[in-house]
């Protein structure tokens, strides 16, 4: 009888510990996919013309998201492959209620180029899923040109393209509605970069309760291998 209990509570230690490493696993995954480097929003875009602005002007698109997201980068088009001649401005903004909710600012001759793009890194910001808007400031005749009028455009999961956004202004600013659809497709511009959000609270309840139990199992196994004379 006694080898009998001592062989179950072992089975038991190895069980709950194997449950233990599948919630590490899975707490480590969810942490590494808040801190990566980043999925790029905007992949590609064709048949635009490179310009630059007549007038102090704001440039940027509308997208949804389908499942929250955070944002890690904002960016800046280059596509020239030289450093930024002026600094701009970026920002994404609400669409329900115009607020902005993360913004940047890609100085001249800074920020990380990646396909085309000069990015700054922010401090991650949750979008959930909802409507948004990126603009960036395109200062007068500024020699750092911007592909507009595309014909189509990419764009990563759980990101999509809806309309150009385009206004005028030095400075950043949610862009007139009125102006929506100005030199589409898309006016790029400005980009982001993003991770899958973090999970839910009631995710992390769910996984901490788990490793609870865990724990808990574990301690009532020792105490009654403790009350049979197993050390």
């Amino acid at each position: 009888m006694l080898q009998q209990t001592v062989e179950a509570m072992g089975t038991i230690e190895m069980k709950l510990a194997s449950i233990a490493g599948v919630c590490a696993a899975g707490l480590a995954l969810a942490t590494a996919g808040a801190a990566g480097a980043g999925t790029v929003a905007l992949t590609g875009f064709a048949g635009g013309v490179q310009a630059t602005s007549g007038t102090d002007q704001l440039y940027g698109w509308y997208f949804n998201t389908s499942s929250a997201v955070d944002v890690t980068a904002l960016g800046v088009g280059d596509g020239s492959g030289v450093p930024l001649t002026v600094s701009h401005d970026v920002g994404i903004y609400e669409l329900s209620n115009q607020a902005l909710l993360v913004s940047s600012t890609v100085p001249a001759g800074g920020g990380t180029l990646t396909d085309g793009f000069l990015y700054q890194s922010v401090t991650p910001v949750d979008l959930s899923a909802g409507s948004y808007v990126i603009v960036m400031t395109m200062p007068q005749e500024n020699a750092d040109t911007q592909s507009i009028d595309n014909t189509s455009e990419t764009t990563s999961a759980p990101v999509t393209y809806v309309n150009s956004a385009f206004d005028s202004g030095s400075s950043l600013a949610f862009p007139n509605s009125g102006e929506e659809g100005a030199f589409a497709q898309g006016m790029f511009g400005p980009n982001f970069t993003f991770n899958s959000a973090v999970p839910e609270p009631v995710t992390w309840a769910m996984m901490l309760f788990g490793a609870g139990m865990v724990g808990s199992g574990l301690r009532l196994a020792r105490r009654q291998n403790a009350a049979a004379g197993v050390a």
